[in-house]
């Protein structure tokens, strides 16, 4: 038999599917013995759904508060049904719910966009063209609508540009910005 693959998610994108800020996420993680993967900071479903219980929440839960839910959350088979900790009592599959269509647009923008060294250098582009995934999001930044962008390249929809620009917020360029030839 197969071992099912659970999905794990970065802190960023942890951060966009509970909107939650990255501080706030780490914050929940000390204050409540949240069981993360150390080295890969990666987060599960399960971790998802604690995270919006503790945003929605936030001005009622004290960190003992908070680490009780997550540990009766792991005690949970499946994320359905209610969750009761002492006198609270939650609903589940709202967050869930919540938790798997913001996971699913994830998901979509880190499959719209690939990296192949024939392909631009290996830089981020689009699935299915040498457009790169960071200039589409640029343009969005500086006020192009995504019809003007639509028009301006036409082998791009409206779904790859929205992608685009979610996949270029979850994986910001890294390092320092390249010197200018012309400036000192």
């Amino acid at each position: 038999m197969e071992a099912v693959r659970v999905p794990r998610f970065s802190s960023r994108e942890a951060a966009f599917i509970t909107q939650v800020e990255e501080k706030g996420i780490d914050r929940f993680i000390f204050e409540s013995g949240l069981r993360v993967r150390e080295q890969s900071r990666s987060f599960d479903e399960r971790d998802l759904v604690f995270l919006q219980i503790c945003r929605e929440h936030q001005e009622d839960l004290t960190p003992t508060g908070r680490a009780r839910i997550y540990e009766a959350l792991c005690a949970l088979e499946t994320l359905e049904g209610e969750l009761t900790v002492g006198a609270l009592r939650l609903e589940v599959e709202p967050f869930l719910h919540t938790a798997r269509a913001r996971a699913e647009s994830v998901r979509l923008a880190g499959a719209a966009v690939v990296r192949d060294p024939s392909i631009r250098g290996g830089e981020p582009v689009l699935r299915g063209t040498r457009i790169p995934a960071r200039n589409v999001a640029g343009k969005l930044g500086r006020g192009m609508t995504v019809e003007e962008i639509v028009q301006n390249y036409p082998t791009l929809d409206e779904g790859l540009v929205r992608s685009a620009a979610l996949w270029s917020e979850l994986h910001p360029k890294r390092g320092r910005p390249a010197k200018r030839p012309w400036k000192g």
